[in-house]
């Protein structure tokens, strides 16, 4: 029975036409329409100045990521990498995965247990300094955040996981769906602002149903995607809450009548919200100027991929459909 349900609810929630809504979401998706257009902006500019705050840091870090990984590629650590390759990635994707090839599954995991977590863990239970010392500290930070976003391809890769559960019922077995099942979505995206559940339900049911038109919440078709203004001070503020956390695609999937889906992209947003709570009761220096910056800065470069995507999409163009924009 639970399994026809969820099929039911499937369904429904993949149709390529859209569902009539109780309301029409364009009434409210800009924030402004509901409160002080000024509170936008102010988060705008409040944005700006925390990406302008940790730019240099995580500039650092792929700096030194880079210079790592050309040391690297110039030593003979060939041997090296397909003994790791052979002897962990590929047995532990045996046991894991569906496909006993999808070792980058099992490097996912492995660099979040291994390289992100700790380095939090790390950085966010040593004191707060003002000194040289909390600058490394800081760059470390970065360094173990663009390290995984660089070697797992991080948003290609949560892209595939994101439709591979609708697609194929996920890519790790039913046994380790549990724990290991979008491991990129539910334990890497908290830390750069993104709730988890966000790639999977806002992006492909909710995204990919409307397709950036004016039921989409992260449509750009209502401001002048010509402007940086526009984009700085409302389009990432307002998309930080609508697409990013979520808020957004919690609302359409009620109004649809998918009330499972939007009860787990909640699920996503509270296990983010007490995630951002425990790290700045430990430490609220760190949350402030080392862990928020990095949030802004991730958010900011998600939201300038779908603004540019769909920059020349022309609503008054029959021709001209979402997907000829990206081209």
């Amino acid at each position: 029975m639970t399994v026809q349900v969820e099929q039911t609810h499937l369904e429904r929630a993949t149709e390529t036409v859209a569902v009539g809504s109780k309301k029409v979401f364009p009434a409210t998706p800009l924030l402004w329409q509901t409160g002080p257009r000024i509170i936008v902006m102010s988060i705008g500019l409040v944005n700006l100045a925390w990406c302008a705050l940790g730019f240099p840091f995580l500039l650092a870090g792929q700096v030194i990521n880079n210079v790592v990984m050309g040391i690297l590629s110039v030593l003979p650590t060939k041997f090296i990498t397909n003994a790791f390759t052979s002897c962990v990635l590929k047995p532990l994707a045996k046991v894991i995965c569906k496909d006993p090839n999808e070792i980058n599954v099992i490097g996912i995991i492995i660099t979040n247990v291994v390289v992100v977590y700790p380095t939090l863990a790390y950085v966010a239970l040593t004191p707060f300094t003002w000194d040289r010392a909390q600058l490394g500290r800081h760059v470390l930070y970065s360094c173990a955040i663009f390290f995984y976003a660089a070697t797992n391809g991080y948003v290609g890769l949560h892209h595939y996981e994101a439709h591979a559960c609708w697609s194929s019922g996920g890519l790790v077995k039913p046994e380790w769906r549990s724990l290991f099942d979008r491991c990129g979505e539910w334990w890497f995206n908290p830390l750069i602002g993104v709730a988890p559940g966000m790639p999977s339900y806002t992006h492909v049911l909710i995204h990919h149903k409307y397709g950036n038109n004016l039921e989409d919440p992260q449509s750009t078709l209502w401001f002048d995607r010509s402007s940086l203004s526009d984009f700085f001070l409302l389009y990432c503020p307002m998309m930080l809450v609508l697409r990013h956390w979520g808020a957004g695609a919690v609302t359409k999937l009620e109004e649809a009548g998918q009330f499972l889906f939007a009860g787990k992209m909640l699920q996503g947003q509270w296990r983010m919200a007490v995630l951002f709570g425990v790290i700045c009761m430990v430490n609220f220096r760190f949350f402030v100027f080392g862990f928020l910056p990095i949030v802004s800065i991730f958010s900011t470069i998600i939201s300038s991929v779908e603004w540019s995507q769909h920059a020349f999409f022309d609503p008054d163009d029959e021709q001209c459909t979402p997907v000829l924009a990206t081209t």
